[in-house]
């Protein structure tokens, strides 16, 4: 759905309109854009959020059964991540919501360039707010973290990688973003032994053939980190139309939009299927990732059970391997540190050789059965936006990022 698509909308719309999702989506971006097209909407109503919470410019938030009873008379946008949209629509549709429009990143995808592809230099002033990169990561920043950043002279570490983000676009940077060419790009510096074993490559999703592939495999797209990663861990329950449906949507995703980390704009889209790793210590395979500042690991996270973030862990660690003095306010951290690596000190070292140059990088790495595999290399963790508790730990660290002359970029 496109500008035009949205003026018809509303030429025929006189009933009221709701936002069914209250966060980032629903009270950063797409606010922006009704608002800059001169619609007003009426209310929030969202599955966590208690009726009568402000959620931006005076507007609250209505409880479920308020929603439900308008049935024909309201219009909902669901602004809710990709991940959670079928879920939503249909829990709609059942109590008789029957205008829905879905409003992910995929929208925002196909409205940009709706927009680009009309060149109105004043759509194009209009709409700056997701347009610009700066005005548009700094709404985003603002929501995360709590602050607006000040991205020109910035302070703390999130909003260094912020300036990174406009200012520092080496080409090499897609390459190692890159969750295919990168393997090349590691076996090169390091070894083919820590590369996980590529099993397949596909351009699509039609492409895959699952009785060709092993009982236990992982699959995903090489450039974002959200639509379509796939486990499989037992081959005979898997729903193999919903996994090449969500493939298909992840390969058709501009990653670069979401956070407009540059490294992403540029990588050749494909579907990779990975060798399955399995230790046998524990049920989920253990992260190790290292925070890396011109080939200088300082510190690292330890994370486990990320594909649910309800019940996943992450705790940051000291070097020495001692729990730090701060922690992510969006996950539970570990109640006890998990056991030291037994590759521990070779980990160290491995994240110098591959963080070497670089302002930052983040090297996540793994121990399967006493081996070390390469993760993947992340220019912006978080997009650059990590809930950093205590807040003043988001200036200690932003200390130890020393960001490089602009003219370097010149």
């Amino acid at each position: 759905m496109g500008y035009h698509d949205l003026e018809l909308l509303f030429e025929r719309w006189n009933g009221k309109i709701c936002f069914f999702g209250a966060g980032l989506i629903g009270s950063t971006w797409a606010y922006d854009i009704l608002k800059e097209m001169g619609i007003q909407i009426d209310f929030y109503c969202d599955n966590g959020k208690e009726k009568e919470v402000e959620i931006r410019d005076g507007i609250k938030t209505i409880s479920l059964d308020e929603l439900y009873s308008l049935k024909d008379n309201v219009l909902v946008f669901i602004t809710v991540s990709y991940k959670h949209q079928i879920a939503i629509r249909e829990q709609l549709e059942k109590k008789g919501i029957c205008n829905i429009v879905e409003m992910d990143y995929l929208f925002l995808q196909n409205f940009i360039n709706d927009l680009v592809e009309k060149n109105d230099q004043r759509l194009n002033e209009k709409f700056k707010c997701i347009l610009d990169d700066k005005e548009y990561i700094s709404r985003q920043f603002m929501y995360y973290t709590g602050y607006w950043p000040n991205i020109d002279k910035p302070q703390t570490f999130n909003e260094k990688l912020q300036w990174l983000k406009l200012y520092d676009r080496k080409p090499e940077y897609t390459k190692m973003v890159d969750k295919y060419e990168v393997k090349k790009y590691i076996a090169d510096l390091i070894g083919k032994e820590f590369v996980i074993p590529t099993l397949k490559i596909y351009d699509s999703s039609d492409e895959i053939n699952f009785e060709e592939l092993p009982e236990q495999f992982v699959l995903k797209c090489n450039h974002n980190s959200s639509i379509g990663l796939y486990i499989c861990r037992d081959k005979s329950s898997i729903n193999e139309k919903k996994i090449k449906r969500e493939l298909q949507d992840g390969i058709e995703q501009d990653f670069y939009l979401h956070g407009r980390e540059w490294p992403y704009k540029n990588v050749v889209r494909k579907i990779i299927c990975e060798k399955y790793l399995v230790d046998g210590k524990q049920k989920e395979l253990i992260d190790y990732k290292f925070y890396c500042f011109n080939g200088q690991p300082k510190f690292l996270y330890v994370s486990q059970g990320l594909e649910n973030h309800k019940t996943a862990k992450i705790s940051f660690l000291n070097l020495d391997w001692t729990f730090a003095d701060f922690y992510r306010s969006d996950y539970e951290p570990f109640e006890e540190i998990p056991e030291k690596p037994q590759n521990y000190e070779k980990m160290i070292e491995i994240a110098k050789v591959l963080s070497k140059g670089i302002p930052f990088v983040r090297v996540d790495l793994y121990e399967v059965k006493n081996r070390i595999y390469f993760g993947e290399l992340t220019l912006t963790p978080c997009s650059g936006m990590i809930p950093f508790m205590p807040q003043e730990a988001d200036l200690r660290l932003g200390e130890m990022l020393e960001l490089p002359d602009l003219n370097v970029f010149k």
